[in-house]
């Protein structure tokens, strides 16, 4: 099992599947499998329960974080908090998202 990242989003499992056959072997070639000119490949996706949120500070500092989908936005205030030593009273801390107030009790794909 590895974790690779797509587009915001951290994967467990990633499969190559040609017809109903899965192209599972690494030292495989590909015409090993009967795969020809015009066949169609699907990768399927298995995704985490983990997502990488990108946060910029008010004074233009950035951190990224791998954070599971229920956390809340107090969650990722105090992640921020314990990268920026000096940040106090994270609780009154305002965090927007896509240019709108996010409150404490959001829940963080929101923030994606």
């Amino acid at each position: 099992m590895f974790e690779t990242m797509v587009v915001g989003w951290v994967v467990i499992i990633s499969k190559l599947v040609c017809g109903d056959r899965e192209l599972a072997r690494n030292n495989s070639l590909v015409r090993d499998y009967g795969v020809s000119d015009g066949n169609v490949f699907h990768l399927v996706l298995k995704l985490s329960d983990l997502q990488i949120i990108n946060v910029r500070t008010a004074y233009g500092k950035k951190f990224t974080f791998h954070v599971e989908r229920s956390r809340d936005v107090g969650y990722v205030k105090q992640q921020v908090a314990k990268k920026e030593k000096g940040l106090v009273n994270v609780e009154n801390q305002e965090i927007m998202c896509d240019g709108k107030w996010v409150d404490g009790k959001w829940i963080c794909y929101c923030c994606i």
